[in-house]
């Protein structure tokens, strides 16, 4: 996707105040190793400290060692002297062996530093080898975020949408800038209204990638066994995340022969006028 403003991004097929913890159930697996959960996300105030616990599981029917690290991984210009080693602690050993189908929980630490802003993000990773080491060692990391309670500022604009029909399949993308000093991980949908203004199909959004601060991601959806056919349309999308709402519209045309035209530029603020689809494409 380019990120400059006002230019049409290409559609990837492939690309489908109290202490807070959120820890996603999702596991991350390397091979044979599993590390759950994906991801922690803990919210403190300045000062405050949380304890977290990630488990890794050896899933093969050999012994492997393990060995876990910590590093940075995004770092607001604003914490720059704040490293992972300042706010993060990893318990236990750094070196350790696993049975065939054997788990074991490394205990974490975070410690929100006074002087911190936004968010701290680092990773916590796990290199592994059989008893008998090869000449590649996998790794797998997990993210550990920890929000600055009463300093993160959730904001972020809709840079660009999109959409693309394929011949099985209509495809939507939305493009989110973070502005503000925290990662945007958003959710929401996008619906393809008709020039009379009746909605034709609303597709949703599922969680993506995360955009860090002064980054831009794109997010997408899609709705199988649809096929637009010829007329005026816009595209109206709602995103969503913590306490920050996203929306932006607009106009496209499809082409008797199935090609899309866009209007030029990102996408203008939601309008409940259908007749914009018409003005901005002639």
């Amino acid at each position: 996707m380019n990120p400059s403003a006002g230019r049409r991004f290409v559609m990837n097929a492939r690309s489908l105040s109290s202490t807070i913890v959120l820890i996603n159930a999702l596991a991350v697996s390397a091979w044979a190793l599993t590390v759950t959960p994906g991801r922690t996300e803990i919210q403190i105030p300045p000062g405050g400290t949380m304890k977290a616990k990630i488990t890794a599981t050896n899933e093969t029917a050999d012994r492997i060692q393990v060995e876990v690290s910590k590093k940075d991984w995004f770092v607001l210009p604003e914490n720059k002297g704040i490293g992972v080693g300042k706010w993060l602690s990893v318990k236990g050993p750094s070196f350790f062996w696993l049975k065939p189908g054997q788990s074991r929980s490394i205990p974490i630490k975070v410690t929100a530093p006074k002087q911190a802003e936004g968010e701290l993000v680092g990773m916590v990773s796990f290199a592994y080898q059989p008893e008998k080491p090869t000449t590649v060692t996998p790794m797998i990391s997990v993210a550990v975020y920890t929000g600055i309670l009463g300093k993160q500022n959730f904001a972020g604009k809709i840079t660009q949408i999109d959409v693309h029909q394929w011949p099985d399949r209509v495809q939507v993308g939305v493009a989110v800038r973070s502005t503000g000093n925290a990662h945007l991980r958003p959710t929401g949908h996008v619906q393809i209204v008709d020039a009379s203004g009746a909605v034709v199909t609303v597709i949703p959004i599922n969680e993506g990638s995360p955009a860090y601060p002064g980054q831009e991601r794109a997010y997408f959806g899609q709705q199988m066994a649809l096929k637009l056919a010829a007329g005026r349309y816009v595209l109206k999308t709602d995103m969503q995340y913590q306490t920050l709402s996203m929306t932006a519209a607009k106009p496209f045309q499809v082409k008797a022969d199935g090609t899309i035209i866009a209007a030029e530029g990102p996408g203008e603020e939601t309008s409940n006028n259908p007749g914009a689809a018409k003005d901005a494409l002639r």
